[in-house]
């Protein structure tokens, strides 16, 4: 994670030099490369520190995360209009250097994970993830999920301004909508520590997405209703499928694992929301196809969090670790 966080750090700096236009291309695909060994090892390390309140700390980062996506994307226009894109890109290393710096500390704590075990001393099975039911079912959960969540990102502007919002309008209603996700991240956590099992919790905010969906199709004069209703749930599902690959793994490195696959198949699901929803409004020439779609995807994505959420694990103890205990304990 140091030096992801180094890299990321040197590729802001890179993508915001000037004159030769292939720093922006370079910069960017390091810094994406950065990101993405950040968010496969986080949930690892959340899994690790925190084992007792993953939920809470999930739904913690998600807000943070959301929360400083949401100002970067405020004040990046300005920033461009006082100093030069140059500035609004290259300032934000300034918060990674100081993540770098913090991070570096505890170098020297840091080790190696020597053997799958959990926290009761228990050996768990070292299978492929990729065989795994409940790993499967994971992935599939997130992938919904973050495909309605770039959907309704790249595409809600453009769908209210086919009601006849203005363009700063539908931006302010984008903002919205992001906010919205953020207070949903932080009070989702909340709700979790306090449950099991994650079914419940799983299925609402699937619910809350076709709500959202079918609203902007039948009362699309109650947009900021239906834009509320749409942050609440891809908020909240972030914080759900993220606590959910730190619970369904038994260790932090399968943990580690999990979240390589989720996040890998799933961001690779989540790339084709936007796209799709372009070609089907291009042969449409109307939103509601689209936003059918979406409440499909998200009645799909209720039915992952009937089985992802199950109190079960991806890889169960070994038996012979299994059959140590039993003799252990036995006089």
């Amino acid at each position: 994670l140091l030096v992801a966080l180094g890299v990321l750090t040197a590729a802001t700096l890179v993508r915001s030099l000037p004159g030769f236009g292939g720093w922006l291309w370079i910069g960017t695909v390091l810094l994406a490369a950065a990101i993405a060994v950040g968010n496969v090892l986080v949930p690892s390390i959340v899994k690790r520190d925190f084992p007792t309140n993953v939920p809470g700390m999930t739904g913690a980062y998600s807000a943070t995360l959301g929360g400083f996506a949401a100002v970067a994307s405020g004040v990046a226009v300005p920033l461009s209009r006082s100093g030069g894109w140059e500035l609004a890109l290259g300032i934000w290393a300034t918060l990674s250097l100081l993540a770098t710096l913090f991070w570096s500390r505890r170098l020297p704590q840091s080790r190696t994970e020597p053997e799958a075990v959990t926290p009761d001393g228990t050996q768990t099975d070292e299978r492929s993830m990729w065989t795994s039911a409940v790993a499967w079912q994971v992935t599939i959960f997130f992938g919904m999920q973050a495909t309605t969540y770039y959907l309704f990102v790249t595409w809600l502007p453009s769908i209210e301004a086919g009601h006849g919002v203005s363009a700063i309008g539908a931006g302010w209603h984008l903002f919205f909508f992001q906010i919205v996700s953020v207070f949903a991240s932080l009070y989702a956590g909340s709700v979790m520590r306090r449950t099991r099992s994650q079914r419940l919790v799983g299925v609402a905010v699937s619910a809350l997405m076709i709500v959202a969906a079918l609203g902007l199709v039948l009362a699309p004069d109650l947009l900021l209703v239906w834009d509320a209703i749409a942050g609440l749930s891809t908020g909240s599902a972030l914080v759900v499928a993220l606590t959910l690959i730190a619970l369904r793994a038994p260790t932090a490195r399968h943990a580690s694992r999990l979240s390589g696959m989720a996040q890998s198949i799933g961001y690779l699901m989540a790339a084709t929301g936007p796209v799709g929803a372009g070609i089907i409004y291009d042969r449409a020439i109307s939103w509601t196809p689209v936003l059918i779609g979406v409440a499909i995807v998200a009645t799909g994505q209720g039915i992952l969090a009937l089985l992802a959420g199950r109190d079960v694990l991806t890889h169960r103890p070994a038996v012979g670790s299994i059959c140590q205990r039993v003799a252990g304990d036995r006089p």
